[in-house]
């Protein structure tokens, strides 16, 4: 879909840009190394190297070899630093993209979470602690971005046996929206923080009434409160985050 590529656009253009920054094509010229060594001669996190050069891989800016990578021949003509006829400089601007500076910044740091107002928003969902304007914003692009992919899969998975779902950290309700539309049978619940919960009932307000009375809001930080006991199954989406050894497994239905 054409605002998928335009989305995934914006990735793949930090990922080059970030890479000049850092110096991996200039370092890879010529070379082929494990991706340990590349983080070691470099001073960048493996496990953040990692996924950058394979999505440098799928792009067609790196070759890789086992776990073994090395620079394309167009790669190293035109961004190594090595090269006269080097035009990464092209690419970087010195108003860095945010999403930009922030891969930057998980390369070199090892983290890189998202802030606003100086908290981490994971920081601020652990405890609780979001007002009502990030939680709007926070919502509303979480929206966005699930609307579509929860309609393809509520279509396309059988609820048949269910009868009464729990979103864990139902966000947006965009899970909930789709779930009650393509399944008349189904009742949702959504339980997630207070803010989170105004913003969802906001954003459901425009959508199909008559599925209303099907979803349910119940505030509570799902990281401390207990969770609603009265359905026969509990969805999470987006929420599941975990670090095994050093890499980060996130669930994105």
């Amino acid at each position: 879909m054409i605002f998928e590529d335009f989305w995934f656009y914006q990735l793949e253009l930090a990922c080059i840009t970030a890479s000049i920054e850092v110096g991996l094509f200039s370092f890879l010229d010529g070379k082929k190394l494990h991706y340990c060594d590349i983080a070691k001669g470099l001073q960048l996190y493996d496990y953040a190297l990692e996924p950058l050069l394979l999505n440098l891989t799928q792009m067609g800016f790196i070759l890789k070899d086992q776990d073994h990578y090395s620079c394309t021949a167009e790669s190293m003509i035109l961004l190594s630093a090595k090269s006269e006829f080097y035009r990464g400089d092209y690419f970087v601007d010195e108003e860095k993209l945010y999403i930009e500076e922030r891969l930057i910044q998980f390369l070199k740091t090892g983290s890189a979470p998202l802030v606003e107002q100086g908290k981490s928003y994971s920081e601020m969902w652990e405890k609780g602690d979001i007002d009502q304007n990030t939680a709007n914003g926070f919502t509303g692009n979480m929206h966005s971005l699930m609307k579509y992919t929860s309609f393809i899969n509520a279509k396309n998975e059988d609820f048949s046996q269910q009868k009464h779902i729990v979103d864990i950290g139902g966000g947006s309700g965009a899970w909930a929206l789709a779930l009650t539309k393509q399944h008349p049978h189904l009742k949702v619940t959504i339980f997630d923080l207070p803010p989170v919960i105004n913003a969802a009932q906001n954003i459901l307000s425009l959508e199909d009434a008559s599925i209303s009375e099907r979803i349910k809001f119940v505030p509570g930080n799902f990281f401390q409160d207990p969770f609603p006991r009265d359905a026969d199954s509990f969805l999470l989406s987006n929420i599941l985050h975990l670090k095994v050894g050093n890499y980060i497994f996130m669930s994105v239905f």
